[in-house]
């Protein structure tokens, strides 16, 4: 596997490699040593390369698979069927979700992310504070990123939880979920 240092994209493959391994399979990854100890916990075997390494070696594959949602590739028209193929994050146990729980008393949970390459964005998240922080019987997690401090936010409520990074085996619905909604600002 070849892949780049941004958790969205790394994140999708290891529940994958996690499998593969458990099968049997050596499986090496191609990526920054910055994210060693994400690839090595899922059992796969680092071989360090930086972005600039990847670009200058290689071309478009052959055959690929992309690991996240179709509709989540902004240029998807330009893949064709015959040389890609999306098959949607591969999600693992929960165990893969860095420790959040949502709060028992949550009717509802909103969702706030810019997803993790836009998020020094403090003014916006200081505005979806002062929109839904009081919301009744909700929940908000606002994604700021890790160049976004929680003393640029100003007062939180109790209902927010904001966090530098939330994973996308957060976002799948637990068994004792009621109701479970995600909005993506755009």
């Amino acid at each position: 596997m070849v892949g780049v240092p941004v958790v969205s994209h790394g994140l999708p493959s290891l529940a994958l490699i996690r499998e593969l391994v458990a099968r049997g399979h050596r499986v090496t990854y191609a990526n920054d040593p910055s994210v060693a100890d994400r690839i090595q916990s899922a059992g796969a075997e680092l071989v360090p390369c930086t972005t600039t390494d990847v670009d200058a070696s290689s071309g478009p594959p052959a055959r690929a698979l992309a690991l996240i949602p179709r509709a989540m590739q902004p240029h998807a028209g330009r893949v064709g069927t015959d040389t890609g193929a999306f098959g949607g994050p591969c999600f693992g146990t929960r165990a893969d979700t860095d420790g959040w729980t949502r709060p028992a008393a949550a009717d509802n949970v909103l969702l706030i992310s810019l997803g993790s390459a836009h998020t020094r964005r403090p003014a916006f998240h200081r505005r979806c504070i002062a929109a839904f922080g009081d919301l009744p019987g909700w929940h908000v997690v606002l994604q700021t990123g890790k160049h976004t401090g929680p003393e640029e936010l100003g007062a939180i409520p109790p209902n927010n939880a904001p966090l530098n990074s939330v994973h996308s085996a957060n976002n799948q619905p637990s068994p004792h979920s009621t109701r479970r909604r995600a909005f993506h600002a755009p």
